[in-house]
């Protein structure tokens, strides 16, 4: 899930988390009150940020104080979330979510670039599902629309769409490519604005598109391997399979979206296309690990929610898979196997949040998979680490 790491950017008011933002919230002991606030747009029925923060601390406060916090210490914990809610910048207009930790001696703030619901969360833990998901290196990715007439790059980044500029050199439409092969064949033969026969049969010919692919690709291919990421072709599939079969480029998926950008389809419609793509896509790291899992002996595979539970609070848990956006509530300390520590009334907690909680502390892989991802029929299962292996201790 953390196989890519993506640069440390900042929001109009949040900063966007790193991988050490994450583990600074595992490591967070309780009471933990976990915010999430969707994007916000006027008109678009949404309440403003700070007005849905004022309207959860009531009921925050209500439920600290059924976990057994004195009325005192509820106060003066839920004191700044009161003083944020008032803010000008929450009652702005914002495109990303908005995640906020309040624990006893800690306050984050983070903005994300996936979707969240407006909610909020009163356990042991910090619920960290969201900042997993903005880490997670499906989040990043290029788009490369092949087309006749223009070609064009995307980085894409949440719901970020920016052009990346192509470099000289390289040919930007079937146009650009014929001139660059016979710089000296307009106005030898040619009128303007006729096209010949042979000459469009030419530019249909598989020869000549393999050609305009392979100087695409190869002026392309610095860029590419300097930004690192996925790459996903958007076209007509003739296109898409020319440039997949002439290109080397590692992080090419083997999907394309299918769709015409000379056809009249925005970048945004693409872009949107290419996230279902990468949805389904798994990368090398993560394909290794459903193979370890596929091939891992009785012993060394999980899906029983109390056992994985205990295996990750002892460190024993190699890689977690769990399916995006499930949720499964109850004691996870009790089925854990752990004694309840003292003043613990909770009773309610996350259990995948749980056990995704102490597979990071203890130095494992957590992989946030579509449903149809899974390596088998449950929201959770994991490989457990080769007996002696001490890596997560």
């Amino acid at each position: 899930m953390l196989a890519t790491q993506m640069k440390q950017q900042v929001s109009a008011v949040f900063p966007y988390p790193t991988a050490a933002d994450l583990m600074a919230l595992c490591r967070t002991e309780g009471p933990c009150l976990s915010i999430f606030l969707s994007s916000h747009r006027g008109g678009a029925g949404s309440r403003p940020s700070g007005v849905e923060l004022a309207g959860m601390i009531p009921r925050m406060g209500s439920a600290l104080e059924a976990c057994g916090m004195h009325p005192q210490d509820v106060a003066k914990l839920v004191e700044p979330l009161t003083a944020m809610s008032t803010e000008e910048a929450l009652s702005a207009e914002h495109a990303d979510a908005y995640c906020i930790f309040r624990s006893p001696r800690s306050l984050h703030c983070f903005a994300v670039r996936t979707a969240v619901e407006t909610e909020w969360h009163a356990e042991e833990r910090f619920a960290v599902s969201p900042i997993l998901a903005h880490l997670d290196y499906r989040q990043a990715y290029l788009l490369l629309a092949l087309a006749e007439k223009r070609i064009r790059l995307l980085r894409c980044e949440g719901a970020d769409v920016a052009t990346v500029p192509i470099p000289e050199g390289v040919p930007e439409s079937v146009a650009e490519f014929m001139h660059d092969e016979h710089p000296g064949d307009h106005g030898k033969n040619h009128f303007a604005g006729v096209r010949f026969g042979s000459e469009v049969a030419r530019e249909k010919s598989g020869h000549f598109r393999r050609d305009f692919m392979k100087a695409i690709d190869r002026g392309l291919q610095p860029l590419l391997r300097a930004q690192g990421l996925p790459l996903v072709l958007a076209g007509v599939e003739e296109e898409t399979a020319a440039f997949s079969a002439v290109s080397n480029y590692p992080e090419l998926l083997p999907e394309p979206v299918q769709m015409s950008p000379d056809g009249g389809a925005t970048d945004i419609e693409l872009a949107k296309a290419a996230k279902q793509v990468m949805k389904r896509w798994s990368n090398a790291a993560e394909k290794q690990a459903l193979a370890e899992f596929a091939n891992a002996g009785q012993g060394r595979h999980c899906t029983e929610y109390g056992q994985i539970l205990k295996a990750a609070n002892a460190g024993q848990v190699q890689h977690l898979f769990i399916e995006r956006g499930a949720r499964m509530n109850g004691d996870a300390r009790h089925l854990a196997g752990l004694g309840a520590a003292e003043g613990y009334v909770y009773r309610s907690d996350d259990l995948m949040n749980a056990a995704a909680v102490d597979v990071l502390l203890h130095k494992g892989m957590v992989w946030l998979m579509e449903p149809e991802q899974m390596p088998v029929a449950v929201v959770m299962a994991a490989v457990l680490r080769y007996a002696g292996d001490k890596t997560g201790q």
